[in-house]
């Protein structure tokens, strides 16, 4: 008997947990980020996204300004363009684009789901990411910006950093999936014992 009321509440945790949408992330290097939004997003979840790495010349990036082309996007029509134009300096040049660890700026939706806003050589300084309707609405909370240089000294900046740059704290995207948990308005069992 015990083992069947172990296992109803298992099953019940469980679902709860399902119907919630959330999950049970492992974060290995302990920087926020869950391994497997790591991975798809081609850093390396074993490096903590903060960290700092040494080269020849150890100083970090310096994030000079930061702004954004819009702060609230309607994807109900279309997918739109979140674009971050970045001012970064630093002595060796910044990685805009290859790499695990490149320069991106890291995004939260209501959903738990991260988005980062990456770059390219082509076009320094800019780093976008596309909404679309498939995609959680809702705020999209602004974590933090990581720049790395070309030796691979890393630099993060996140909350007031950002906000005295002028940067909001999130990104209001409009005609999204909506993100609100189910609500469990009851539950029962059609006994209360059960004989094995």
């Amino acid at each position: 008997m015990r083992l069947a009321y172990q296992l109803l509440k298992t099953s019940c945790l469980l679902w709860l947990l399902a119907m919630s949408g959330q999950s049970l992330a492992v974060d290995t290097d302990g920087d926020g980020l869950p391994d497997d939004g790591e991975t798809a997003n081609g850093r390396d979840p074993l490096v903590a996204d903060y960290m700092v790495s040494a080269g020849n010349e150890s100083d970090a990036p310096v994030l000079n300004a930061i702004s954004v082309n819009q702060a609230t996007v309607d994807v109900s029509d279309a997918p739109q363009t979140i674009i971050f134009t970045v001012d970064a300096t630093d002595e060796s040049g910044i990685n805009w684009s290859a790499g695990h660890n490149r320069t991106d700026v890291i995004m939260q939706d209501a959903g738990g789901s991260y988005h980062f806003a990456i770059g390219n050589s082509d076009d320094p300084g800019k780093l976008s990411v596309t909404a679309s309707s498939s995609d959680v609405g809702g705020k999209w909370q602004i974590l933090r910006v990581n720049l790395q240089d070309s030796l691979g000294n890393r630099g993060s900046f996140s909350g007031s950093a950002l906000n005295n740059l002028g940067l909001p704290s999130f990104i209001e995207v409009i005609g999204g999936v909506e993100s609100d948990a189910p609500v469990l308005n009851a539950i029962s069992v059609n006994q209360a014992t059960v004989d094995v």
